[in-house]
């Protein structure tokens, strides 16, 4: 019925597998599949773009979590914070502070003790530009 090369073409892509190549010979066609490590390759690249994503979907989450929670408890310090968010350390705080900081979602207003946290909506980063 001739439907077998598309039928091929078809599988490798849903198996995200590199594409048989062809060649056109006098009397046949030669059909030139992916080598085993080449697709052991990719396979590998994709899982690693995608635990990147999850750690960063992930981290995404935390920084949300403790801004949510410094919005309601402004005077909060580490400790308070690795305390009501699961899955945070202190030292896991400080670093996602300090990110937060760098992108201007979160800035200390006066000293650490007796101080406060304030979180920068993103509207007031817009009017600042």
């Amino acid at each position: 019925m001739g439907t077998g090369i598309e039928r091929i073409r078809l599988e490798l892509k849903k198996a995200k597998v590199p594409q048989v190549q062809y060649e056109l010979m006098p009397s046949f066609v030669k059909a030139v599949f992916p080598r085993p490590e080449e697709v052991a390759e990719i396979a590998a690249q994709e899982t690693a773009q995608e635990k990147t994503q999850k750690r960063t979907q992930k981290r995404t989450q935390k920084q949300q979590a403790i801004l949510d929670f410094l919005k309601a408890h402004p005077e909060a310090g580490r400790k308070d914070i690795a305390d009501n968010i699961d899955g945070v350390t202190e030292n896991g705080v400080k670093s996602i502070i300090r990110a937060l900081q760098h992108k201007n979602l979160l800035r200390r207003i006066g000293p650490d003790r007796g101080g406060h946290w304030e979180v920068i909506e993103s509207d007031e980063i817009e009017n600042e530009s």
